[in-house]
């Protein structure tokens, strides 16, 4: 089995761009260069990571990955930056977690 990654990018211009993979730092540098379909036309070559998430099932990593996207952009920065590893408690099952987290807010995955 193995990880996937639900990801935030941001790009130099502070455009936000969410995904999923197997190998997320050879995905940053798809995105640089502009070889992946989604951010092809963007030209903002820089990519960094606001954030990154390891589930170990990729059903999970793309519930995961819905939920960021149906945010909008100010509720997404907020979900990012209530949700940093300093403020996270410790999980060892992560799909509890998610949905514990999710059924409290309100949304269904």
């Amino acid at each position: 089995m193995s990880t996937s990654f639900t990801y935030v990018l941001e790009n130099s211009a502070h455009q936000l761009y969410i995904g999923m993979t197997y190998d997320p730092v050879t995905r940053r540098e798809q995105h640089r260069k502009g070889e992946c379909p989604s951010s092809r036309n963007a030209s903002c070559g820089s990519y960094d990571f606001l954030a990154l998430y390891g589930f170990l099932d990729r059903t999970d990593s793309h519930r995961f990955e819905c939920f960021l996207q149906e945010l909008s952009e100010p509720a997404l920065r907020a979900y990012l930056k209530a949700n940093t590893y300093e403020n996270l408690q410790v999980m060892t099952d992560i799909g509890n977690y998610l949905f514990k987290h999710e059924r409290q807010a309100g949304h269904k995955l």
